[in-house]
């Protein structure tokens, strides 16, 4: 008996970049000075479960004092409804 698919835990590239691009911009609208966002975007871990795909990475942009910090982020992502951001967490809080 088939327990799952490959599909339903593997995140593909298509998925990933979609992820990625989605996540900055999620991202980016929290930031005091989102132009000076640096995203390493081969830190970023992606986990696929449940009909979620969870993006996890770091940011490292200018807070109000313009001193450079590095945040920490994780989205997740309704595979199932077109990849909406269901749950937001940045710097330990809850966004939504």
């Amino acid at each position: 008996q088939v327990v799952c698919q490959v599909s339903d835990v593997l995140v593909s590239l298509k998925d990933m970049s979609e992820a990625i691009v989605s996540s900055e911009e999620i991202v980016n609208n929290v930031l005091k000075a989102p132009s000076t966002a640096n995203y390493d975007t081969d830190t970023f871990r992606f986990i696929k479960q449940d009909g979620l795909i969870t993006t996890i990475g770091t940011v490292d942009a200018q807070n109000s004092f313009g001193a450079m910090i590095r945040t920490g982020f994780k989205i997740q992502f309704d595979y199932n409804d077109g990849m909406k951001p269901v749950h937001f967490v940045f710097d330990d809080q809850e966004i939504f």
